[in-house]
Parts: structure tokens; C-alpha cells; sequence
């Protein structure tokens, strides 16, 4: 088994995890902190809610997909980028 496919797994079940049950607590450890989440509780709980959003379904979608077909790693690492790019950037245009 890839050790990628394990990686993703392991975030996807811990990001499903706070997710569900401890988005609301503003963290400067765990979950999406951008500069405006940080402004009030209400954007860390919108910015937790719009994050989880769109990076779970990603997430689970390509452990699948990695437990199936074999992906470079170099790919891997390349799309987890662009999804966090895109999660950040996302997050700070809808609670602007």
C-alpha cells in the first residue's frame, strides 16, 4: 500500500473529525486560519464550514483514487497544494 494513500486518509478521518465535532473553538493549531477567520467567531465558523466543504470531498475523492490507480507522488504533493491555495484564497474572498 502507498504511503500518500495513508497520509490522505489519515487527514481526511481527522479533518472529518474536527469538523464535526469541534469546528466552533477558534484553534490557532487546527483548522482554516486565515486572517479573516481570526476577526470574530462567527468567520471561524464560517471559514471552518466553507474549508471542510470543499477540501473533504476532495480529500476522499483522491484517497480514493490513490487506493485504485498509482499517482506520482510529485502529483499528489502538487494537487494538495492547489486544493490548499484554492481553500485559503476561497475562504478570505467569502467572508470579505
Amino acid at each position: 500500500m502507498r504511503i500518500i494513500f495513508l497520509v490522505l486518509l489519515i487527514i481526511t478521518v481527522v479533518n472529518y473529525i474536527f469538523f464535526r465535532f469541534d469546528s466552533t473553538q477558534v484553534s490557532h493549531f487546527v483548522g482554516f486560519r486565515t486572517p479573516s477567520a481570526y476577526k470574530s467567531k462567527e468567520n471561524w465558523e464560517h471559514a471552518q464550514k466553507i474549508g471542510y466543504e470543499l477540501t473533504l470531498p476532495y480529500f476522499v475523492f483522491f484517497t480514493v483514487l490513490n487506493y485504485l490507480i498509482s499517482i506520482p507522488n510529485w502529483l499528489n504533493l502538487s494537487l494538495i497544494v492547489f486544493i490548499a491555495i484554492v481553500t485559503i484564497f476561497t475562504i478570505e474572498y467569502k467572508l470579505r
